[in-house]
């Protein structure tokens, strides 16, 4: 398989905050990038939800907390369609 070189311009400190993040989650700029692309390829959309207001990672963990903890006290029946929707 051939490869291409894509190369972007971005403001520097949205490039060290975000390799930051990627490097916390064990990934490269290269890679982090690679995956984006490769999700966008394979899905036939971006695979990044926009909002008004960007949930911060402390309540993505209080989001994620409550819906286990509602899980423990009931049964649930997830279908394929709602473990895709958690995909990200």
């Amino acid at each position: 398989m051939s490869t291409s070189l894509v190369s972007a311009r971005i403001e520097n400190n949205y490039k060290e905050r975000a390799l930051k993040v990627f490097q916390r989650d064990g990934l490269d700029m290269s890679s982090a990038i690679r995956m984006f692309i490769v999700q966008t390829a394979n899905k036939g959309v971006i695979p990044i939800k926009f909002s008004e207001k960007q949930e911060t990672r402390a309540e993505l963990n209080a989001r994620v907390s409550a819906a286990i903890k509602k899980l423990d006290q009931e049964p649930v029946d997830l279908t394929k369609e709602d473990l895709e929707e958690w995909e990200y």
